[in-house]
């Protein structure tokens, strides 16, 4: 556990999404919440991590499922 925290514009980097399309999958439960730190969101590294493996392995399993909706 490295305990690193990241910020939106790393997500935004990492994941090409926009604020909107982060924020909406979190909604339908399909991002990680964000850990609130006074009014900054940030995620830790291991939760992003974990998100982007399940994804690979969802992608591998059914290439014809879309990254962006």
């Amino acid at each position: 556990m490295s305990g690193i925290l990241c910020t939106m514009k790393e997500i935004r980097r990492l994941t090409g999404f926009h604020p909107a399309t982060i924020y909406r999958k979190i909604k339908k439960n399909e991002f990680p919440e964000p850990i609130k730190i006074g009014t900054a969101s940030r995620w830790p590294e291991e939760d992003y991590a974990k998100w982007r493996a399940e994804y690979i392995s969802k992608q591998r399993a059914d290439p014809t499922d879309k990254l962006c909706e």
